[in-house]
């Protein structure tokens, strides 16, 4: 089962997920990788980065009206995905934490809806629900 056929079957939820690697040993070696392939680690790299935002801007797309919030981790994937969901520009709020931002993304098809992101390694197990948390609350005040 894909990842947007698991989301469409369970639509009730108020929160969805992808994470790259839940753990260490779920860690690939990119550099093998690039070897392999003949290629450099910076180009797995971006393979990675847009087929990770190629999968979120579909769900973006196809559950666009009960999205209020995006949380994304890591510089290279947060600009893939604002590059394929074609985001002009992000307002940045302020800070949710040191170094996790809020932002409310403008113009394109998702203008309007927050933002928050952080750098891929900022951060320990309990920032994910804190800055879902955040998102949550300022949709709440904003409706």
């Amino acid at each position: 089962m894909t990842v947007i056929e698991q989301v469409s079957a369970h639509q009730d939820y108020e929160v969805f997920g992808l994470v790259s690697a839940a753990s260490e040993q779920d860690l690939i070696p990119l550099a093998d990788i690039a070897k392999n392939h003949l290629c450099t680690v910076d180009e797995v790299s971006a393979i990675i980065n847009q087929s990770i935002a190629s999968i979120v801007c579909t769900l973006l797309s196809r559950f666009k009206h009960q999205i209020y919030g995006l949380y994304t981790s890591g510089g290279d994937i947060s600009e893939a995905i604002c590059q394929q969901a074609n985001i002009c520009a992000l307002q940045v709020n302020g800070a949710v934490l040191p170094q996790v931002l809020s932002s409310q993304i403008i113009g394109g098809p998702y203008h309007g809806v927050q933002m928050v992101s952080k750098g891929g390694l900022i951060g320990n197990q309990d920032v994910i629900t804190h800055c879902l948390d955040y998102i949550k609350r300022i949709n709440e005040e904003i409706s």
